[in-house]
């Protein structure tokens, strides 16, 4: 079963919204500066652009109705001038897809994983978080998780069995930071092996629950997205009987989260979302640097942040590396994935 539902919005709120979506239309890369001078405006007749997103539909209305005339800004600000941007909100991740890849629109902010399953050639130009996302696996601080710790320090790598020996403590299945990337990890570290092969797995609803299970002994080895002990660090040394700003009563724990909570491996970045071009579009290296540096000129300013957000979950995005897709596209075939 795929893990990639789609959202779906009410088609009575989103008709007047979808009429362009997948269809030709007037196209940007038949901007009519293309043989102007490099150092002149790229002209481009209109702009289309598709949000795929798990938003609400108001929110979702709200951003289409607001983004063409923020993008147009954005846009001048960053050498290029759109006489139109029609922004349409899609009904799937893979009606968005099939939009980008068959040139129905010129750029779609969707899922990355979505975008690798359903917009084929389309070129993922920006992702989000703005750098990547990683886990850290961690020791955690039960009479074999320290014995783990202190074998990581002597071993280049830990053993297979070393691993399977141990709790392991993860989050649901569709969890990028608490499984999906262990998963991907064990599987290009350990010749195929993943976390269903791991002998003992404790599942847990959040990180917070995985941390009090991590505090209380229970599991042996972690995984958290990079960075986040750091938040946690009052909470781990609070006594039990007090309560957090959070309302999270603490940890109850003597030694600092950072010395009990001990990284042995981190794994490569993945972005959740992404910004991407059509395959027609990504031919156009002038539209689709204006497009790239358009949206980044965008997240710079307060309202334009606050609408990315709002639907792609980030208000800011970086340049997106081939090896973070190639991660990607590895993570989805170890889940059984397929895609044309």
């Amino acid at each position: 079963m795929k893990r990639y539902i789609a959202w779906f919005i009410s088609a009575a709120l989103l008709c007047p919204l979808l009429a362009g979506c997948g269809q030709g239309g007037a196209s940007s890369g038949g901007a009519s500066g293309s043989g102007a001078e490099r150092e002149e405006p790229l002209q481009i007749k209109e702009l289309r652009v598709e949000l795929c997103s798990g938003a609400g539909a108001d929110a979702l209305l709200e951003a289409a109705a607001s983004l063409p005339e923020l993008l147009k800004a954005a846009l001048k600000e960053s050498g290029a001038e759109a006489e139109r941007v029609r922004v349409t909100i899609g009904t799937s991740a893979s009606a968005t897809g099939a939009a980008l890849k068959e040139g129905g629109v010129d750029a779609a902010m969707m899922g990355a994983a979505d975008c690798v399953l359903w917009a084929g050639a389309s070129r993922p130009i920006l992702g989000a978080p703005a750098e990547g996302g990683r886990t850290e696996l961690c020791t955690a601080p039960s009479d074999y998780g320290r014995a783990l710790a202190d074998r990581a320090e002597e071993t280049e790598r830990l053993g297979w069995s070393e691993l399977t020996h141990a709790v392991w403590g993860l989050l649901e299945t569709d969890s990028l930071y608490g499984r999906r990337l262990p998963n991907l990890w064990l599987a290009d570290t350990y010749e195929g092996g993943t976390v269903d092969d791991l002998e003992q797995v404790k599942t847990y609803r959040s990180y917070e629950e995985l941390l009090r299970g991590a505090a209380e002994e229970e599991v042996d080895v972690i995984a958290l997205p990079e960075g986040f002990r750091e938040g946690y660090a009052k909470l781990w040394t609070m006594e039990a009987t007090r309560t957090g700003e959070s309302g999270a009563h603490g940890f109850g724990r003597t030694d600092s989260i950072k010395e009990e909570l001990r990284p042995f491996a981190l794994t490569e970045r993945i972005p959740t979302g992404v910004i991407a071009v059509s395959p027609a579009a990504a031919e156009d290296e002038r539209l689709t640097d204006a497009i790239r540096e358009a949206f980044l000129a965008l997240a710079r300013t307060g309202e334009g942040g606050a609408l990315l957000k709002t639907v792609g979950g980030y208000d800011s995005y970086g340049p997106v590396a081939p090896e973070e897709i190639d991660a990607l596209r590895r993570m989805l075939t170890t889940e059984g994935e397929t895609w044309e």
